[in-house]
């Protein structure tokens, strides 16, 4: 009898040692056939999202034996166990529930110490990995081991690839990762990336820039530059924009017409770098435009090579942004810079049309000059919020066909946004870890978190 939600990670992980590989429906039907008089009658029932309890209690349960590595995924959807599964149950014949919720606290510990990817656990030290890499660059550094540019980890006094350290570990194809995976993942064993200069050495954070008033003159050129250089990127679709800086300020902005209280921005802030597009309009109109960016988050991280967020920002503004580390102020990166603005403003612009058009600018009175939403506008916003709405719970009712795990993570998102809490921590729950970038599932795994709290 399967009494409490932890005896479902036994019975799930045997029936996947049958099935190996399974579409989520097919495990479903697969385990109420195998186990289904085991099913308490409370079980059957409905929880507060209308999804059937002994079905999520699967659900839960394959997140946590991919957290703890005895589960992976075979692509969207589909459900596999790993040799670290199959060699649990061999090592364990006679094991019951409480043997394997054990096993799990363990590898939650150990994961703190370490991290994972694509579903598996890996909890080398930091001293046991570069004492293997010192023991390859002892017979000359690899020539993985120098692809950096900026950015490095330090051996000694050998800056290496972050990616090189990453493959070491996981044994992965270069192609599989970026280097901000690679950076995140490294630094919860301890290891940190530096910036480095022209000659190889650790760059010194006091020495990165000018201070006081002269930080402030050369910021202005730096700008000016960039701006300088700028038309030439761009496409004659998104030629006519007005470039826009102010000295003292520490922005470059691109607006255009089509995109009222909105504009691009290039932003030079403290502690990072800044590519992205505001929304800074109405709140409403901002997150119901934000709703029709978010989707592409994926594809557009993959056109630019870069890590693309989109979020609410502030009280009521909303973005679609990069982050860059911060960067010296020369004439080769003000070349850089606005070369990746302009791709940015070429690949965002048709999706920021679509944005527009799905919510299109409000009118102004006459009174005032205060600006009056068109019953059009106004009817628009609500019909796309009550769509999405409509889609996420007719997926929670088990209705409809899974979406990706990239899209239950835009989901979750939207949910939090605008509040609909108990459906964005449901949602997560579905969520395969291994099947999106690690910080795309760590933002979410922390928005998921809030909706668990503020739904009580």
């Amino acid at each position: 009898r399967l009494d409490v939600a932890t005896d479902y990670h036994l019975a799930l992980l045997w029936l996947m040692a049958r099935l190996e590989s399974a579409r989520v429906g097919e495990v479903m039907a697969a385990f109420e056939e195998a186990f289904g008089d085991l099913i308490p009658s409370e079980h059957r029932g409905t929880n507060k999202s209308e999804r059937i309890k002994w079905q999520h209690y699967v659900a839960w349960s394959r997140f946590a034996l991919v957290s703890a590595g005895l589960m992976g995924s075979g692509g969207r959807g589909v459900w596999t166990i790993t040799q670290a599964g199959k060699e649990w149950l061999l090592e364990n014949p006679n094991a019951d529930s409480a043997d394997l919720a054990a096993f799990l606290r363990q590898k939650s510990t150990e994961s703190k110490s370490g991290f994972q990817w694509r579903g598996k656990l890996y909890t080398v030290s930091k001293q046991s990995l570069f004492s293997q890499a010192r023991r390859l660059l002892s017979h000359g550094p690899p020539k993985e081991a120098l692809r950096y540019r900026d950015w490095a980890v330090f051996i000694g006094d050998q800056p290496v690839s972050v990616k090189w350290l990453f493959a070491l570990v996981t044994g992965a194809d270069y192609n599989e990762f970026d280097s901000p995976t690679a950076r995140r993942a490294l630094s919860r064993i301890g290891v940190e990336t530096q910036r480095i200069s022209g000659a190889g050495k650790p760059s010194p954070p006091a020495a990165r820039q000018p201070k006081g008033a002269n930080r402030v003159k050369r910021r202005d050129e730096f700008l000016a530059q960039i701006a300088e250089y700028l038309p030439a990127q761009l496409s004659p679709q998104t030629g006519h924009g007005e470039i826009k800086s102010s000295p003292g300020r520490n922005w470059l902005q691109v607006a255009y017409r089509e995109f009222p209280r909105s504009h691009y921005e290039l932003r030079l802030a403290r502690s990072f770098d800044e590519v992205a597009f505001h929304l800074e309009g109405k709140r409403e109109d901002n997150l119901a435009r934000l709703a029709v960016l978010a989707p592409h988050q994926e594809e557009l991280a993959v056109a630019l090579g870069h890590s693309v967020l989109a979020e609410p920002w502030g009280a009521n503004w909303a973005r679609l942004t990069i982050e860059l580390p911060t960067a010296l102020w020369t004439k080769d990166r003000a070349e850089q810079y606005a070369a990746l603005l302009a791709r940015f403003i070429d690949s965002t612009f048709p999706l920021v049309r679509e944005a527009f058009a799905a919510v299109p600018p409000r009118t102004r009175g006459r009174a005032g000059g205060k600006p009056v939403p068109t019953d059009s506008a106004d009817s628009r916003v609500h019909a796309l919020l009550d769509q999405r709405l409509t889609q996420i719970r007719t997926f929670l009712q088990g209705r409809s066909s899974r979406p990706s795990d990239e899209m239950l993570c835009d989901w979750v998102q939207f949910c939090y946004t605008f509040e609909w809490f108990a459906e964005g921590y449901e949602l997560f729950k579905l969520i395969d870890p291994s099947a999106v970038n690690d910080w795309f599932y760590e933002r979410t795994r922390k928005l998921a978190t809030v909706c668990h709290v503020r739904s009580g």
